[in-house]
């Protein structure tokens, strides 16, 4: 499985997922993302975004339907293959601040990527020097994460999902606990790791940034998903055509 297998990167085939057995929170839900796209996924909270991006990197799967990686329902991957299929994925969480090692150095947290892949020390110092100059944090190596900002925390995590030079990034509501200036910083390092080659779905319902910096849209309305219009100036989104 890679990165050159297909012409669409990502592939959802009519997938439904179900948490009660008379609720779909994803119903006949069907896209492509093709290699390089920058695409946003929105709809209010609770629609299913999160659990769209679940299943796309295997911490879900789903009840009916096919999502495809490079060809590859990653849905039947064995689970000796799901570590590699993670290996080609970088996630940004919210809750960024839950999944870093607050007490740990900037650079180890980023490291963390690398060396979960055996990946030699030389190549591990040249790698994450160079993704944190990306984001800003150049120099900022040794200092404690937990004494950073929470905006410095949020470009330590996407410096982590990009160390390894993943061909997709995925994004889960990045920018929810960050205040509307150091959201907009953040966004802006989503598009310099797609203008570098990689493929992004950004999960999110901030219209600011949607309408800041419009790309092709994505909502998921009661279940299903449905191409749309990116927010104008004026605040207004209109429904174009259902992704078939």
């Amino acid at each position: 499985m890679t990165p050159t297998d297909r012409r669409h990167l990502v592939e959802l085939e009519r997938v439904y997922k179900f948490y009660r057995p008379e609720v779909a929170v994803l119903r006949d839900a069907s896209t492509q993302v093709e290699r390089g796209e920058f695409v946003y996924v929105t709809g209010p909270s609770g629609a299913g975004k999160s659990t769209l991006l679940r299943m796309i990197y295997r911490a879900e799967v789903p009840d009916h339907g096919r999502i495809l990686f490079c060809g590859r329902d990653v849905g039947k991957l064995r689970p000796s293959a799901v570590p590699f299929l993670r290996r080609n994925i970088g996630v940004v969480f919210q809750d960024f601040a839950t999944k870093i090692l607050r007490s740990r150095s900037v650079f180890d947290n980023v490291a963390l990527a690398l060396e979960v892949l055996g990946a030699p020390s030389r190549v591990i110092r040249t790698k994450v020097t160079a993704v944190l100059e990306s984001v800003g944090l150049g120099g900022r190596e040794p200092e404690i994460a937990g004494n950073l900002s929470g905006g410095e925390q949020q470009r330590i995590a996407i410096a982590r999902a990009l160390v390894n030079d993943p061909p997709l990034l995925l994004a889960d509501e990045p920018t929810g606990n960050l205040d509307p200036d150091l959201a907009m910083d953040v966004a802006r390092l989503f598009d310099e790791a797609n203008a570098g080659g990689t493929t992004v779905i950004f999960a999110t319902h901030d219209r600011t940034i949607l309408s800041a910096r419009p790309r092709r849209t994505v909502a998921i309305i009661d279940g299903a998903t449905l191409e749309v219009d990116p927010p104008s100036a004026s605040g207004r989104e209109m429904p174009v055509a259902l992704v078939a």
